[in-house]
C-alpha cells in the first residue's frame, strides 16, 4: 500500500464501507446489482420495510456515490452506480469461508 495515501481518501473509503455496513443497505446493493428497481420494488423484495425507511437507506447509499437513480415518469428507478463494489462484498464471502 502506498504510504502517501491521503487522510481524505482514507476517510472517503471508510465512509463507503460504513454505508454498506448496514444489513438492509447491503441487501439493497445486492438487489441493485441484479437489476434496477424502484423504492416500492426494493421494499417489496426486502419485506416488512416501510417505503420511507428504504428511501433513507437509498439516500445514504446515494450520498456515498454507491447508487443513483433515473426518472421514469413519476418514478425514480435506482441503480448500482459503483458496480465494482460487489467485488469487495464478494471478498467477504471468501473471508467467511
Amino acid at each position: 500500500m502506498d504510504n502517501k495515501i491521503s487522510d481524505e481518501l482514507l476517510q472517503k473509503q471508510a465512509d463507503i464501507f460504513k454505508a454498506i455496513s448496514n444489513k438492509t443497505r447491503l441487501k439493497i446493493v445486492h438487489l441493485l446489482y441484479e437489476k434496477d428497481l424502484s423504492v416500492n420494488e426494493i421494499s417489496g423484495l426486502i419485506g416488512n420495510k416501510e417505503r420511507s425507511g428504504i428511501s433513507k437507506h437509498l439516500n445514504v447509499l446515494r450520498f456515498n456515490s454507491i447508487v443513483d437513480y433515473k426518472e421514469e415518469g413519476t418514478s425514480r428507478i435506482y441503480f448500482l452506480k459503483a458496480r465494482c463494489l460487489i467485488e469487495a462484498v464478494a471478498c467477504t464471502g471468501q473471508i467467511i469461508n
